[in-house]
């Protein structure tokens, strides 16, 4: 059986693009900004769902002010798939810590792909949905 590609969803965020939107604790993520009743998360989470097979190996990475709007946001994400930083620190470290915990679970060869969760349909252009 061929392992499935580990999406990551890349969620942090300082709330300044958006203002007076989006807030330090309500970046741009967190917005439905196209009337569909679904935010950028959500969305891109909607849309990662039939590549990553389910939930299970599904993953999103945010900083502690944010986690418990990625967790209300996205209540079927297994708490083990939402990874926490202390305190964001951008897209590389981000990305090496993700790296390596899938790389734990899932071993070695697993391959994980990360996508901005704030990008609207930027990743409909990628994966279609079923």
């Amino acid at each position: 059986m061929t392992q499935p590609l580990i999406p990551v969803i890349l969620a942090g965020g300082k709330g300044e693009r958006f203002w007076p939107l989006s807030r330090k604790n309500r970046p741009k993520q967190f917005l439905c900004l196209d009337g569909s009743g679904r935010s950028l998360l959500q969305s891109t989470a909607d849309r990662l769902l039939h590549t990553a097979q389910g939930w299970e190996n599904l993953w999103v990475v945010t900083a502690s002010h944010l986690a418990d709007g990625v967790r209300e946001q996205l209540p079927d994400l297994p708490s083990e798939n939402l990874l926490v930083e202390p305190e964001g620190r951008d897209t590389a470290p981000a990305v090496a810590w993700s790296t390596l915990e899938i790389a734990k679970r899932h071993g070695e060869s697993a391959v994980a792909g990360f996508f901005p969760a704030d990008t609207g349909s930027t990743t409909q252009k990628f994966f279609k949905q079923p």
